[in-house]
Formats: C-alpha cells, sequence, structure tokens
C-alpha cells in the first residue's frame, strides 16, 4: 500500500494540513484557486502557495467569456512550485497549453469513456480526471485503454451538480420562505440527501451527502493520482484513513457509500416508433 500512498494527490481545505500529509509520506497537493473555484470551504492565490512545493491549482467554475480573460492574467506568471493546473473549462486550454506547465481535463460527469478521453489526452492534456458515476468494472477497462494515466477521485463529497443561477434565494423569493445558504434537502422518491450551498458570486451546487468511499479502485492500474478532497471532511477523518491503509488495514468510513462502483445505473428508455 506505501507505493498507492506515493500517488495520492490531496485536495487541501487548510494549508497547515499539507506538513501533516508530508510525515505520512504525500507529496502530491492541490488547492483551488480564488475566484476561479466554486463549492468549496477555502481558495487560494498563486501568494498564498508560494512555500509550498509540487502544488496542483484546480479551477473548476465554468467560466464567462470576462472571466476567460480576468484568468488569462492571473495565470499570466504562473510559479515555478505549480506542478499543474487542473481545469473544466475547455476555454483556458489554448492560453494554457503555450505555457510551461502540465495541464489536466476534469469534465466531471462527462469522463466516461477511453475514446473521448484519448481524444483530449493526444491534444496535449497530460491526465484526465475520471467519472466516477460509473463502476468498478467500467473504470478498469478505460483506465487499461487510455494512452496516458488517468487520475481517479476516490474520496470526497461528491459534486452532483452545479448551477450560476441562486437557486436557493430564487426559491425563497418565489415562496416567501427565508432558508439559509447551507441546506440539507431530502429527495422524496429517492430518499438521498444533498447538500445545498449558493455562493454569493459564483451560484449554486449540490453536493452527495455521504462521502464516496473509492478506497477500492486503489487495485486499478496505469492511475497517475488517486485524487482526495478534503473539503468539508475533518483533517482528523483523513488521516485516521491514511494511518489504517498504510498498515494495510481496511478503514471503517462511516457516513459514506461506493457510489456506483459495484451498481449498475440502469436508465429505462422510451422505445421509438
Amino acid at each position: 500500500m506505501e507505493n498507492k500512498i506515493n500517488k495520492f494527490l490531496i485536495l487541501i481545505n487548510d494549508l497547515k494540513d499539507i506538513n501533516t500529509y508530508k510525515k505520512m509520506g504525500i507529496n502530491n497537493f492541490a488547492v483551488y484557486l480564488k475566484d476561479f473555484s466554486i463549492g468549496y470551504e477555502k481558495t487560494y492565490t498563486f501568494k498564498d502557495i508560494i512555500n509550498f512545493d509540487n502544488v496542483f491549482i484546480v479551477m473548476n467554475k465554468i467560466l464567462s467569456t470576462k472571466e476567460i480573460e480576468e484568468a488569462k492574467k492571473v495565470l499570466g506568471n504562473i510559479p515555478s512550485n505549480v506542478a499543474g493546473i487542473i481545469i473544466s473549462d475547455l476555454g483556458l486550454y489554448n492560453f494554457l497549453k503555450n505555457k510551461k506547465v502540465n495541464v489536466i481535463l476534469n469534465l466531471r460527469h462527462l469522463g466516461t469513456n477511453s475514446s473521448s478521453i484519448n481524444y483530449f489526452l493526444k491534444m496535449g492534456f497530460k491526465s484526465y480526471i475520471l467519472a466516477n458515476e460509473i463502476t468498478y468494472k467500467e473504470i478498469e477497462k478505460i483506465s487499461s485503454n487510455c494512452i496516458k494515466p488517468i487520475i481517479l477521485e476516490i474520496f470526497s463529497y461528491n459534486l452532483v451538480s452545479y448551477s450560476r443561477r441562486y437557486l436557493i434565494t430564487n426559491y425563497n423569493n418565489y415562496y416567501k420562505e427565508n432558508l439559509a445558504k447551507n441546506i440539507i434537502i431530502k429527495d422524496k422518491i429517492s430518499n438521498e440527501s444533498f447538500k445545498v450551498i449558493e455562493e454569493k458570486e459564483n451560484g449554486t451546487i449540490f453536493l452527495s451527502d455521504k462521502i464516496y468511499n473509492g478506497l477500492k479502485l486503489l487495485d486499478i492500474d496505469n492511475v497517475l493520482f488517486y485524487f482526495i478532497n478534503t473539503s468539508f471532511i475533518d483533517t482528523k477523518y483523513i488521516i485516521n484513513m491514511l494511518k489504517d491503509l498504510k498498515e494495510n488495514k481496511i478503514p471503517k468510513i462511516p457516513n459514506s457509500n461506493e457510489g456506483f462502483l459495484f451498481k449498475d445505473t440502469i436508465y429505462k428508455v422510451k422505445r421509438g416508433e
């Protein structure tokens, strides 16, 4: 398991945690870039991370034309300690491909087949973060057919949906309610709960209310990094999990599930005439 932990990429919520993780043998970290990310507790600027090595910058926001231009200014001088940029908006790629920096693509729910992933890898992307709403067998097959090592998200509160609209505010205005901007809702049909967070300048996100536990994906090969997102998760919780893994124990993860890893998603589609 030790060689697997060397491949962990941990998305940091608090920078002070980096030294703690380093003591456990982890040397790859990521942070969300201020003004260009949505749905996470803390974001940072290049200045904030200047004293840390091997840091990946995450820009998970879909950007407007104005924001693309603002991003180009911020990315005009990328510090040497930045190991790569993880983007979700393809509009940034033509600018970044001329920079001496690794660019990783994360199109969230669209990374579901090796053909489209390989298309982007041939364009020059360093790697691609695979969707985690598919089964273990599908992930294993896709990974083995990719022309470059890919990235697997193995631990996080999953981002289920994202809207640039202010959905809680709109709901409050329409129904004359006063709901908080950070709530949990429950779907009556599936009985599933979701964290709903409305941000002042970015819109609204829906997160799963259970931690996605994809630790069984550590058996998959052709992987650049195993991605752990610590947002909204207590640091002690992550550390205990890592300790168990280093000791080859199976971590006990309360309030978690394995998503669709071992449960096929079945869609009922009306047959055409």
